[in-house]
């Protein structure tokens, strides 16, 4: 089956974008309790911070095709988050497809799957997380779907939802919880910081 939803996720507004820049991925995965990808899913491009309102995507058989189209439909303010359907030994991205990425205007790639070109990548002002790399390029013949409920990094993700990466990772928040995970990353985040302060002072405790 393929399908190709033309519906785009509204994107976030700057205000919540903005708040979201001060946390990071640890405090928004604690505010959770949940929503980290798995620790295989790994930064390959030297800048990593990414945020931004996720279009996904299922490929089946190492089949990119549906990717590429979610890429062409990209722009400022998404996150292409991929689910490649299982241990596929081919790469599903490279050099072509990352230029095409940034000349859109997308904040980033997730892609629970392999890659290729990383002496590219790793260059690229383009955050890009991945579980590998290999040589070996993409198949023929196989079939997607996008902005359809997925899983990348062992997360459940949605068009739509707010995807944070960082070095530590990537952190999926589920669209409608979005303002209640930021004020409770937001309290947490104050509250470490005034632990980190005392610390600092010298008042060193096991409780914090």
């Amino acid at each position: 089956m393929t399908i190709d939803h033309r519906t785009m996720p509204k994107p976030f507004t700057g205000d919540i974008i903005e708040r979201v820049e001060k946390l990071s991925t640890t405090v928004l995965s604690d505010a959770m309790g949940e929503g980290a990808m798995e620790h295989t899913m790994c930064p390959v491009s030297s800048k990593v911070n990414v945020i931004g309102t996720a279009i996904t995507v299922r490929m089946e058989g190492g089949d990119n095709t549906y990717f590429k189209k979610a890429i062409s439909r990209g722009k400022n303010g998404y996150v292409v988050v991929v689910d490649s359907q299982g241990d596929v030994p081919n790469a599903v991205f490279g050099e072509m497809m990352a230029t095409a990425a940034k000349v859109a205007g997308l904040e980033g790639i997730v892609i629970d799957g392999l890659v290729r070109d990383t002496d590219v990548l790793s260059k690229i002002d383009l955050p890009v997380f991945c579980k590998g790399y290999t040589p070996k390029g993409p198949q023929k013949g196989g079939s997607g779907e996008i902005n359809i409920a997925i899983s990348c990094g062992e997360v459940a993700v949605n068009a739509g939802d707010l995807i944070v990466g960082d070095s530590d990772g990537v952190v999926v928040v589920p669209r409608e919880r979005v303002e209640e995970i930021i004020v409770k990353a937001e309290m947490k985040m104050e509250d470490e910081e005034k632990h980190l302060q005392e610390i600092k002072d010298g008042f060193i405790e096991l409780n914090w």
